[in-house]
């Protein structure tokens, strides 16, 4: 989805916004289809999101090597992606990543900064999740020809050891994600996929992303 915003100083500018993406292997080797079959499938997204002067998703994943260990719990299923889909993310136009969802923390703190580590690395601008809450809570910038977009990202669908923990001058913060509000379980433990209760915290919800011209 592309959505054109105007501002009063500044060119028209063309910010394409997908809602969630699950990235999990490389392009170049996935199994389940030929080459071919795949470039097909991607092609028309791929030159959207290259064509925005903002192409934001929702990543709903862990990038990381696979060092650590699974959280007791998840955010409906284990999510995890090589380190090499950053630049593969990058390679298909994405700009920015809200990273304040129910799966950041599918593989603990290890799984989380390693995600922001390769984010970085890859040149994409993220936002909620961090080595504490005030990293968390901070936006993602990029510069475009139509000016600087801003990206917050929050979410109230959490575990309650999910949550990011503030740093003090006597204390160090915890790495998580950026909660909005208390915590609405997701995932396992009677609650999961197929739960009597499962459909509606689904529905619920929230990954919120914020866009605006700064």
């Amino acid at each position: 989805m592309a959505e054109e915003r105007d501002s009063p100083d500044a060119e028209r500018s063309r910010v394409a916004l997908e809602r969630e993406l699950y990235w999990a292997e490389e392009t170049t080797s996935r199994v389940a289809m030929d080459a071919q079959e795949l470039r097909i499938l991607l092609q028309d997204l791929v030159a959207e999101m290259r064509a925005a002067d903002a192409s934001i998703v929702n990543l709903e994943t862990v990038i990381h090597e696979f060092n650590g260990h699974a959280q007791a719990d998840s955010g409906g299923i284990y999510t995890a992606s090589p380190p090499a889909i950053a630049g593969e993310l990058k390679w298909a136009g994405v700009d920015m990543v809200a990273h304040a969802n129910n799966h950041a923390f599918d593989y603990g703190e290890g799984g989380l900064l390693a995600t922001t580590k390769h984010l970085d690395a890859a040149g994409i601008a993220h936002a909620g999740s961090g080595a504490n809450l005030a990293e968390a809570r901070m936006p993602g910038y990029l510069d475009t020809r139509g000016g600087r977009v801003a990206i917050l990202s929050t979410t109230s669908t959490f575990r309650p050891w999910n949550r990011a923990g503030a740093q003090r001058p006597d204390l160090r913060g915890r790495p998580g994600i950026n909660p909005f509000g208390g915590w609405k379980a997701s995932g396992y433990t009677g609650r999961g996929t197929g739960g009597p209760y499962y459909v509606q915290q689904f529905m619920r919800e929230q990954s919120r992303v914020r866009v605006r011209g700064v």
